[in-house]
């Protein structure tokens, strides 16, 4: 027998001791409110108009999250043991929250002192982002703090599915109609002076966003995220329904006309590939079938594609200006911005001071730099880079998670994937969750040539 304990703390051996015993027994609770939080990220519209603002109306990511974080707090000792990865990026994200907040009270100090307009809109932007930040760091203790088994780790792989399967349900069902956007918004009010850009869904039918929100980049990033923690928590090496769950998630991000989520997802599923060539023919087939059945569904349903068809071929040449869909004159606007003061390059202007122009850079990069200056992009560069390395370190089993962090950047060139905006929802949440598990399982580096395993797979075999 092999034993389980020859892997870093985070995975624990089969029959642990006592102290474990314990701890598995005292975090049950939150163990299971982190399934139904991953369950729930299948469906991110507000349940009431309940707070200041559309921003903050609560959906049941918060009421989890909620939850979750007073199971943490009410019992904190048995959630003492973190891996050394996620106690390096819980530093980070505790450092970024602390140094937000107090950059958000320096410069909206100054700012009310001088009496500049616009202070207050993008002040409450800032409020709202530290609001979010702390929220995230706080869901990521949480889940790394959570001993894991095998039995644990699958039931989190069926949760991560089982979201996968409900979201791109509700994305077929909006996109053709079936689904009236109305409906899922029925308990908000419908004028734009209050429910802000919720209001589309009441007045439009939004047919690229399924059950998740107003913004299609939101939908398809999230069903790249559940696809890929599926991926990597897979309670078996099922090669075919993984295929089958990629090809149709690929499908899903397609009627989404996100074409930097098509970009991304593109890159995602060749990143599987080409490790996996075999696998390849069998995702031909697999796509001729699947085509030949949504084929005959969209004649029965009358539902057309081609405004999405068109709108993705923009892809073809994604450097006219024309195919931009307005974000050369944001970049533009943006840059002048930068320009008034060239401080603002150095420290940026404040958190939330992207309001000021009304709308976001729709750039990641430039999104930080016109908050945070190039100081703050450094910080992100840094903390990016350290996870991952750490996410290269665990092996095969956090490989899924390693290349979608890297399509998500390449998405972030004309997106703000990595940024706490009220269109983002809960992204960043899920992202830090699905990371804190990952880096929690304790992988090991990638076997040597002749044993391909997943690591996961492997200590399940050994610990038994």
């Amino acid at each position: 027998m092999v034993s389980a304990l020859a892997v870093r703390p985070g995975l624990h051996q089969s029959h642990p001791d006592m102290a474990f015993r314990r701890r598995l027994l005292h975090t049950k609770t939150a163990f299971y409110l982190l399934c139904g939080y991953l369950i729930v990220q299948a469906f991110q519209i507000p349940l009431l108009a309940i707070g200041p603002s559309w921003a903050l109306w609560p959906t049941l990511s918060d009421v989890f999250a909620g939850l979750l974080i007073l199971a943490y707090l009410a019992d904190q000792r048995h959630f003492k043991g973190i891996s050394g990865a996620n106690l390096q990026i819980l530093r980070s994200l505790t450092l970024i929250t602390c140094a937000t907040l107090v950059v958000l009270v320096a410069t909206y100090t100054v700012r009310f002192v001088a009496n500049e307009v616009g202070n207050s809109r993008a002040g409450a932007f800032g409020i709202f982002q530290i609001y979010r930040l702390i929220q995230f760091t706080l869901i990521f203790r949480v889940a790394a703090g959570i001993p894991m088994t095998p039995k644990r780790l699958a039931k989190l792989a069926k949760a991560a599915g089982a979201a996968l399967i409900v979201l791109l349900m509700g994305l077929a069902g909006t996109y053709s109609s079936l689904v009236r956007t109305r409906w899922l918004v029925a308990s908000l009010p419908s004028d734009f002076n209050t429910a802000g850009p919720w209001a589309y869904m009441a007045h439009t039918q939004l047919r690229d966003v399924g059950t998740i929100g107003y913004n299609h980049a939101y939908t398809a990033i999230q069903i790249m995220m559940l696809l890929s923690l599926y991926m990597a928590l897979r309670a078996k090496e099922n090669r075919t329904m993984v295929v089958v769950l990629l090809l149709l998630s690929l499908g899903g991000v397609f009627l989404t006309g996100s074409r930097a989520g098509m970009v991304a997802m593109v890159l995602f599923a060749a990143a599987y590939f080409i490790r996996k060539p075999g696998m390849l023919a069998i995702a031909v087939v697999l796509t001729i079938f699947l085509l030949i059945g949504a084929g005959s569904l969209m004649d029965k349903l009358d539902i057309n594609v081609s405004q999405t068809l068109h709108r993705e071929a923009a892809l073809s040449n994604p450097l006219d200006p024309g195919n931009l869909s307005g974000r050369e004159g944001i970049w533009l606007l943006s840059l002048a911005f930068l320009k008034v003061d060239p401080l603002r390059w150095a420290i940026g202007a404040g958190p939330g001071s992207a309001a000021q122009l009304g709308t976001n850079a729709h750039m990641l990069f430039l999104h930080i730099i016109l908050e945070s200056g190039l100081i703050g992009l450094s910080i992100f560069g840094w903390v990016t880079y350290n996870v991952l390395r750490r996410l290269r370190r665990q092996g095969a089993v956090a490989r899924p998670i390693f290349w979608v962090t890297v399509a998500f950047l390449i998405s972030s060139l004309t997106q703000e994937t990595f940024y706490p905006l009220p269109s983002f929802g809960h992204f960043l949440g899920l992202y830090l969750c699905s990371l804190a598990i990952i880096l929690n399982t304790g992988g090991r580096r990638q076997p040597r040539a002749g044993n391909h395993r997943n690591p996961v797979l492997q200590l399940r075999a050994n610990v038994h």
